[in-house]
């Protein structure tokens, strides 16, 4: 049962199956993430920084350990979420490079389910500065946050046609009507 889990999950969170660096001034290709060629399920879910400061990603052979690293000094920092937690992803970082938040499913969530607990999935913020990781909210679906101002973020329900406002002063939600084209 598990690992049919993990692939439900990942698939919610996974976006690459490698990570490539071409150097403009030689041509030289290097790989930075290589691509696991023991599975066609696995894969990675990665995000660069606004301002190509810092790559981060989550492997599905290990969806709660999170790195982040340096594209500059390459330096690599990990940070792992406890068992409570089977898959993490959708990295969205704070215009200033400083913060960094992300989506991750609690062990049996099962995309597609309204009887599922209201708490499921949980959003968190990791400071990149002091390493403080600092738990959001909890919601029943996946909603992937994009930010949008150092105060604010969206959240844009994958499965659905949901869309909030979230308030980190207030830590509340509103509700949000996209405009149609």
């Amino acid at each position: 049962y598990r690992p049919a889990f993990c692939v439900k999950a990942i698939s919610f969170f996974g976006n690459s199956i490698g990570v490539y660096r071409l150097d403009l001034n030689t041509g030289k290709l290097t790989t930075t993430l290589q691509p696991s060629l023991d599975s066609l399920l696995s894969s990675y879910a990665v995000s660069f920084s606004s301002k190509d400061k810092y790559l981060t990603y989550v492997h599905s052979s290990n969806p709660t350990d999170i790195h982040i690293q340096s594209i500059q000094t390459r330096k690599l920092e990990k940070f792992s979420l406890n068992g409570e937690y089977s898959a993490s992803g959708l990295f969205t970082w704070s215009p200033d490079n400083k913060k960094l938040v992300f989506v991750a499913a609690k062990q049996g969530w099962q995309p597609y389910d309204d009887t599922q607990p209201q708490d499921s999935v949980s959003y968190f913020m990791l400071d990149i500065e002091t390493g403080a990781l600092q738990h959001l909210f909890d919601k029943q679906d996946i909603y992937k946050p994009i930010w949008i101002t150092n105060d604010k973020l969206t959240l844009n329900q994958l499965d659905g046609d949901d869309f909030l406002l979230y308030d980190f002063q207030s830590s509340s939600f509103s509700a949000i009507t996209p405009t149609p084209y």
